[in-house]
């Protein structure tokens, strides 16, 4: 089942994204998520590329700090 067609949910998953991803279509994609999904807990990231474990310690940092906002 492709994304678009499922469902919305009132799950408020946790999204990060890169805006310097060439790998997917992330634009697209977090349109999408964010009508899929009630009240996502985004996090855009600039420069960022598609693998974030590969980026740079700041980036790495903004990122674990982030999540571990949200899921301590």
């Amino acid at each position: 089942m492709r994304v678009e067609s499922a469902p919305r949910s009132l799950r408020s998953p946790i999204i990060i994204q890169g805006d310097a991803d060439m790998t997917v279509d992330w634009s697209h994609n977090l349109a999408v998520l964010k009508d899929k999904f009630s009240q996502p807990h985004i996090l855009m990231l600039g420069h960022a590329r598609h693998h974030l474990a590969n980026e740079t310690p700041e980036l790495r940092a903004r990122y674990f700090d982030f999540v571990k906002g949200r899921l301590g």
